[in-house]
């Protein structure tokens, strides 16, 4: 298998929110569960443009599957953080570890995010395996934000037709 092939095989990317202007909209809801089950971790990545007025929150949650049945918090204490588009020998650059609070943090204008996730961190004990962004909006704020999710570790071998990889929006198991 080459290089390419193992990294389509065994990586999964998800766009969960293309280029939008949230502008007090939040985004979330059960349509945005993400299955976890056959990935040995993954990692979400967010990018804030232009923002303005109020906090706008980041938070994740856990459901038993993608429809979202028995939703939770899925709590977090560490994520990262950059500023977009410095030079390589700029310290702004360079990812820096951040604490959520209460396993939520506010978004700033011009900065990258990354939440890394470990199946651990879900309910595997009661069959939690999907995992959702949300991003609270609010009427006086308006935010320039993309998402995607890296799903890594994958289940490499399922298949070897590189175009049907199998969905992470489709429970692998009844719950």
């Amino acid at each position: 298998m080459t290089i390419a092939n193992a990294l389509v095989h065994r990586h999964k990317y998800v766009t969960k929110f293309q280029p939008i202007d949230i502008n007090g909209i939040a985004l979330g809801g059960n349509y945005f569960f993400t299955s976890f089950r056959l990935h040995e971790g993954a990692g979400i990545f967010i990018a804030v443009g232009v923002h303005s007025g109020a906090s706008v929150a980041v938070t994740l949650s856990q459901a038993k599957n993608v429809e979202g049945n028995g939703s939770k918090t899925l709590e977090f204490t560490e994520y990262y953080s950059n500023v977009p588009g410095a030079s390589p020998e700029e310290e702004t650059d360079k990812w820096k570890v951040e604490v959520a609070a209460s396993d939520t943090f506010d978004i700033a204008a011009a900065r990258n995010y990354f939440i890394p996730l470990r199946p651990a961190m879900l309910d595997v004990t009661n069959n939690f395996d999907a995992f959702r962004l949300a991003i609270a909006g609010t009427a006086d704020a308006a935010t320039l934000i993309h998402a995607n999710y890296e799903l890594y570790g994958g289940p490499e071998g399922i298949t070897d037709d590189i175009e049907h990889i199998p969905s992470v929006a489709v429970n692998r198991m009844p719950n």
